[in-house]
């Protein structure tokens, strides 16, 4: 019986500690080492775009933003006056490993972001600036008008 009980509850351990490790709380999150949005259980791709989450934390890791305006990303509500080509400002976000096929951006501004394995190729900009920093994974627009130094870029268009 003690010997039943023993394998049991190095049994409930092991299986508690093996849960305990993956806590990506069922998220793609980016894995500078591959340039890939991964699960903890190591499964590839990309999170759905949530913007209460993303404008309450500036958070976007990973995220699919294809075909949206960019400037939503920000709470609009609480900007006095908020005008869609108003030269807004999105600062310090975290844009790592997100998918920008077709997004729009016009007559507002990225700073500062994170854009570590992003892939920016098909960003829609213009009359606008974007800097932040990036890795060898992250994808520049391929419009051009971009910058680059080993590890941030600035695009003007």
């Amino acid at each position: 019986m003690k010997k039943f009980i023993l394998v049991l509850g190095l049994g409930i351990i092991l299986y508690s500690c093996e849960t305990a490790t993956c806590t990506d709380n069922g998220k793609f999150t980016y894995n500078s080492s591959t340039g890939k949005c991964q699960k903890c259980n190591g499964e590839e791709g990309l999170n759905s775009v949530d913007y209460n989450e993303i404008r309450s934390t500036r958070n976007a890791e990973c995220t699919d933003l294809s075909n949206i305006t960019l400037v939503y990303l920000l709470d609009t509500a609480a900007i006095d006056n908020f005008q869609e080509f108003g030269y807004n400002i999105l600062q310090d976000y975290n844009f790592s490993g997100c998918k920008f096929d077709s997004s729009a951006l016009f007559f507002n501004h990225i700073y500062g972001a994170n854009f570590e394995g992003a892939d920016l190729r098909y960003l829609q900009y213009g009359y606008a600036y974007v800097t932040g920093k990036t890795d060898s994974f992250t994808q520049l627009p391929l419009g051009g008008g971009c910058t680059t130094s080993a590890d941030s870029c600035n695009c003007m268009q």
